[in-house]
């Protein structure tokens, strides 16, 4: 596993009880976490400028993870995105896979599943200490686009 202190973690599920037990295994694994309810509250939220990814449900009330994936590739966000599902979708898996997806997992998630696609999507990532500062800069302005994106979606 990498270092864990250095990346962020967002969850985006719907189920409060499923969101809990996500954030508090991750937290307990190193991760920083962060939680949302909706895709809407996700866009919204402040940037962070550490490098994390998406642990985002496929169905969601409102905007779905499929849109909110979608919706992070308009904006040129490149965050690595795991999908989770209680619904096996095949059709809306390929889709999320040929969108870029680092993995696509099923409910009830096994640790050791969920801990390996999390440390792959972060393999991914790549923070240069020298651009932390630009990185923030662009942040600031994404929440301007992505208040502009949540506004379109509703």
């Amino acid at each position: 596993m990498r270092h864990h202190a250095e990346a962020v973690i967002h969850v985006v599920d719907d189920d409060t009880a499923v969101r809990t037990a996500l954030m508090r295994l991750l937290h307990q694994a190193g991760f920083q976490v962060k939680g949302y309810p909706s895709a809407g509250d996700f866009l919204v939220a402040v940037p962070d400028a550490l490098p994390g990814c998406l642990l985002l449900d496929l169905e969601l009330p409102g905007p779905s993870g499929l849109d909110l994936q979608h919706a992070l590739h308009r904006m040129g966000n490149p965050m690595p995105v795991v999908f989770i599902s209680a619904h096996h979708d095949i059709p809306k898996t390929v889709t999320a896979i040929k969108a870029g997806a680092s993995d696509f997992l099923l409910k009830p998630i096994e640790t050791q599943a969920l801990l390996a696609a999390i440390d792959n999507a972060l393999a991914s990532v790549t923070v240069e200490p020298s651009t932390d500062r630009q990185h923030t800069d662009t942040d600031a302005v994404a929440l301007n686009e992505r208040e502009q994106v949540v506004v379109d979606l509703h």
